[in-house]
């Protein structure tokens, strides 16, 4: 857990990682889904880890020190259900 780093997505379909310690902006922009995000968690054994789900289906897993790309895992589309 890293006290002040904040993810947050609004209506586009970005994910923006921001350093509360600072205020020019967000210091990372992640933008791979296709449709509006409606989960984000970071994880509880890596501070450095995020997980987003998407209205398009895809579960995506982050990485804030892996570069250039971040991303670990794009699942396949999954149904609920």
């Amino acid at each position: 857990f890293i006290p002040y780093w904040l993810a947050s997505t609004g209506d586009d379909t970005n994910i923006n990682i921001w350093d509360l310690r600072y205020n020019s902006g967000p210091i990372l922009t992640f933008e791979d889904h296709q449709h509006t995000i409606n989960k984000l968690s970071w994880s509880t054994i890596y501070s450095d880890i995020l997980a987003s789900g998407s209205n398009d289906k895809y579960l995506k897993i982050w990485s804030l020190n892996i570069k250039p790309h971040f991303l670990l895992v794009n699942s396949k589309p999954f149904i609920n259900g």
